[in-house]
Order: structure tokens, then sequence, then C-alpha cells
């Protein structure tokens, strides 16, 4: 739970999602206050029953799902003042029930949350709920409760459309390489397309599927019920490519460093062949092995050393290239860059021992005789 709500802003544990779409949506002839209304009275009475289902905590309902890359935007500024085109579509928007922050444990740090049955018409202005990355942006340093702030197209002057109630606690929702920006959360209007059915359980949520999908069919068995999943699961289809990524730089750093051992390997392996005499000559004359080891393994270091260094200035220049492929962490971090030059310094040395300890187990005398 911590893990996922440090690095989300919500706990993606335990909790099942349900896309529904109920066609009474889609009566013809019916008036909308008419099938609103009614949609409205389904809505409650499935929650209700759902909460009431042994195993569920929670129940919430949402316009929209988190971690599907996609979402809802909308172009805000303070009132009276008007949107440039950089703050176009910048603003996340999302409509949920009384139950949904409570359901995805985010936070409320301020105000309060919604409270009632979703109204059949926007009040005026709209009580909505920000998050912490909305009140930084628009209302920094100032107490936020109460505040009033417009929806405008770029250019136009915002009136007073919507009042600020409570902060919570900012969430990535479209993908987990989607900075913290703002989000607006409305209470929900019914009857604008399908919602995103969210169950907070206590077992694991792949157990409690099959239940609730008798629940919603007892109601009605006509109705479709899409993209039927555990939010633990949505998070990591969503960062599939960033650990596909992961595998393939693992798997390629590893074989370079395992190519790199070999060549080193081999080099010392041959340069020792080739220094028999001398190492010969300098045992004879005195030297320890222990000196021989050292200078043979010098040598490589020094070599490798060099390499690191300019590998590492490499790192530096591509980086912003790089920097894509990267989920929370710089490009230029330095423990990150530290720890990969350690692993090939080790990995060289490990390479080196075995050709220097050989070298300093020649004998001298077999060393001359053999030239």
């Amino acid at each position: 739970m911590c893990t996922t709500l440090l690095e989300f802003g919500f706990d993606a544990g335990h909790v099942g999602t349900f896309t529904l779409d109920p066609p009474i949506l889609y009566r013809p002839g019916e008036a909308i206050e008419t099938l609103q209304k009614e949609t409205v009275a389904f809505f409650d009475t499935l929650q209700q029953r759902i909460r009431e289902t042994p195993g569920v905590v929670s129940v919430a309902l949402a316009a929209k799902g988190v971690m599907r890359d996609r979402g809802l935007g909308t172009t805000v500024a303070r009132v009276g003042e008007r949107p440039s085109q950089t703050d176009f579509l910048s603003v996340g928007a999302n409509m949920v029930t009384p139950d949904y922050f409570e359901t995805m444990v985010i936070p409320l740090l301020e105000g309060r949350l919604f409270n009632g049955r979703s109204p059949f018409q926007r009040p005026e202005p709209d009580r909505v709920i920000v998050n912490q990355a909305f009140i930084q942006r628009y209302f920094p340093g100032v107490d936020p409760i109460g505040k009033l702030f417009g929806r405008a197209a770029p250019g136009q002057v915002a009136k007073a459309d919507a009042e600020i109630i409570g902060v919570a606690g900012d969430a990535r929702y479209r993908s987990l390489r989607e900075p913290l920006h703002p989000i607006i959360y409305n209470l929900i209007y019914y009857g604008e397309g399908p919602m995103i059915l969210h169950v907070r359980t206590r077992a694991k949520p792949e157990s409690m599927i099959q239940p609730i999908r008798r629940v919603i069919a007892s109601f009605d068995s006509a109705m479709p019920i899409m993209e039927v999943d555990t939010l633990a699961d949505e998070v990591d289809a969503s960062a599939a490519g960033e650990r596909l990524t992961a595998s393939l730089g693992s798997l390629f750093a590893i074989l370079a460093v395992l190519l790199s051992a070999a060549g080193i390997y081999g080099l010392l392996a041959y340069a020792v062949a080739q220094r028999r005499r001398e190492i010969g000559i300098r045992m004879a004359i005195g030297a320890d092995p222990a000196d021989i080891a050292t200078l043979i393994s010098r040598q490589a270091l020094l070599m490798v050393t060099g390499g690191v260094i300019l590998g590492l200035v490499a790192a530096r220049s591509a980086a912003p290239l790089i920097a894509s492929l990267l989920y929370d962490v710089a490009p230029s971090d330095a423990r990150s860059l530290a720890a990969a030059a350690l692993v090939v310094l080790a990995m060289a040395a490990f390479a080196a021992a075995i050709p220097a300890a050989r070298a300093a187990r020649i004998d001298p005398a077999s060393a001359l005789r053999d030239d």
C-alpha cells in the first residue's frame, strides 16, 4: 500500500475497476430529466448493494479511470484573468462520487469532501475539489478554500464558475511518466457517458470480480461491463513500456560488461604470454610476485578508468536524449552513474585478476630457459 501511495498518490492495492454503460442512458423518446433521475437512482442503489457485498470496503464512481493514458482536460484562470495559449487544456478534470477519495486513498489536505448525492443540475458556482498542483499554480501562498476561478478559452475573461471547497493530494492519472499537474474534481453528474466503478476490497480484488458482476447483473443483465480489471494490474500495464526498456537496457548493459571483461582477460593473458621473459627477468633480480601482479593489473585498470571517464562524459552529453526513457530518475543522477562506474571497475579488476595471478606464479628459471 505504502509503495503505490508514495509513487502515484493513490493506493492501487485491493481495488477492482468496472466500466459501466447502462442502456438506460440511451432510451429514445425519453425526456433527459427523466432519464437522469432514473440513472441517479440506478447508480445510487447499485453502489449501496455493492457496499453490502461481503468483502467490500468502499465503492465509488468516476467519469475517468487512472493509468489509461487518457483523460479530460480543461482551461481555467483566476476570476477576471485571461488564460494564455499555454494554459489551453492544461488542467486535468474528473467527475467523482463523494466516496472516491476514500476508495482511492487520496488524502484530503484542506477543506471538505463532497456531500450528498449528485444533483440533477450543476450549481452556480460549481463546488470543486482541487489538488496541490492546482493551488501551487493558481493560488500560491493564500488560503484556497472558498476561492473562485473560471473556465474560459484562451484570451477570454474567466468568470466565477467554480468555488474550491477542498484540496486533495497530488496523484498521477494518465501514466507514470505524467508530471504532477493541476486537477479539478467535480461531483459526478450522471448521464454524460460510461462510468468507471471502483471497488475497494478486503481480500484480493480478483476474488471479488465475479460476486460484483453478479450484483451488477441482478440490476440490469443487458448492461455491458467493459474493461474489468484490478487497479494494480492497470498500473502495471501502464508501466509495460518502462519495464521493457529497463529489461532490454539491463540485458545489453550486462552483455557489454561481460564482453569488456572477456576482452580485458584476453588482452592481459596475451600480454603476459608475450612478456614472459621480461617478467622472469624482473623476478630473477628480486621483484616480488605481488609487485608483478600489481604491474599487470595497473595497466588494465588505467585503461578501464580512462574508458569510464570518457563514458561518464558521453553520458552527460547524451542526457537530453535519454531523459524521455527514464522514470523518476535524472539522466545525470550521480548515484546511478557512480554505481555503473563501480560495476565496470569491479568487473575489470576481476577480469585482470586471473592473468595477474598467472604472471605472479611464473618461474624465473623456466621463463629464461624457454626463451
